[in-house]
């Protein structure tokens, strides 16, 4: 009787979800490289989650007075708890999308970026993590 254990082999360029809440490439060696949380875009994710140029696009749109005024391109350092607001949103050092409670605590958003509901499984929202599996399924 033998007992065989079962080996993935994978492939350079592969892409698998990440349990942690995003996608991430293989790059052919030994290493899973996260990619930009931009939907359809599959380049290697450098700042805040973004690649280069998502993350220079939505800096200009900022300093153009375009961007969400919502979203902080800095991490918040040394800032009193009194400068927040509630609903407040701000991408943390992780690069995961937070909301002010208005109590003193962040809380994580989903991962969809129009989405304003509260992460709850794998960084997803319930409808949104409902819809994930759904698509893995089929």
């Amino acid at each position: 009787m033998s007992t065989s254990l079962q080996t993935t082999s994978y492939e350079r360029d592969d892409v698998r979800w990440n349990p942690k809440g995003y996608y991430e490439r293989y790059d052919g060696r030994k290493y899973w490289r996260k990619l930009c949380v931009v939907e359809n875009c599959s380049k290697r994710a450098k700042t805040l989650s973004w690649c280069k140029r998502h993350y220079t696009e939505e800096k200009q749109k900022q300093e153009r007075g375009e961007g969400d005024p919502n979203i902080c391109l800095e991490p918040q350092r040394r800032q009193s708890k009194h400068n927040y607001q509630r609903y407040d949103i701000r991408i943390n050092k992780k690069g995961i999308r937070e909301q002010f409670d208005g109590k003193d605590h962040w809380r994580e958003l989903c991962l969809i970026p129009t989405c304003t509901k509260r992460a709850k499984k794998l960084a997803f929202c319930k409808r949104h993590f409902t819809e994930q599996i759904k698509q893995e399924t089929n």
